[in-house]
């Protein structure tokens, strides 16, 4: 099964910054943005992905394609954005394991855990989204075919 995981952030400077996400399968999506956290553990590891790589690794660990897309927001329109959009849209994940469930849980605060069979754990912080934990979840139960 084919995820589509759709990157969103700023290129400024040289530099892309990640701050939000969409998950999206056959109709269904949910729009995530990343916590504080996740966004230093990007500048930490001086890696703009770090802050997915564990969604990325859950995806791929449960049987799932996912073809990943970087779109821009706020950029300056510099050779080194248009590189970068250029080596890191369209890529495609094929995954490590066959089709497995995922294990979403409602964790403290709010957040929502997501758990592959591999162990690779991903938490969602849904305090800056529209959307309600409980509809958070529902959404990506029908993404991740759990319905």
């Amino acid at each position: 099964m084919k995820i589509n995981l759709e990157l969103l952030g700023d290129h400024l400077e040289g530099k892309f910054t990640l701050f939000r996400y969409k998950i999206e399968r056959e109709g269904h999506s949910v729009n995530i943005f990343l916590s504080a956290e996740q966004m230093n553990a990007a500048a930490e590891y001086d890696d703009p992905f770090e802050a997915v790589l564990e969604l990325q690794n859950i995806m791929a660990d449960s049987g799932f394609t996912v073809l990943q897309t970087v779109t821009i927001e706020n950029g300056d329109g510099s050779i080194e954005e248009l590189e970068f959009v250029d080596a890191f849209d369209g890529i495609t994940h094929e995954p490590w394991e066959e089709l497995t469930p995922i294990e979403i849980n409602t964790a403290d605060y709010g957040n929502i855990e997501l758990v592959s069979a591999g162990g690779h754990e991903f938490i969602i912080n849904p305090e800056p989204d529209d959307l309600k934990p409980t509809e958070i979840v529902e959404n990506l139960k029908s993404i991740f075919n759990q319905k």
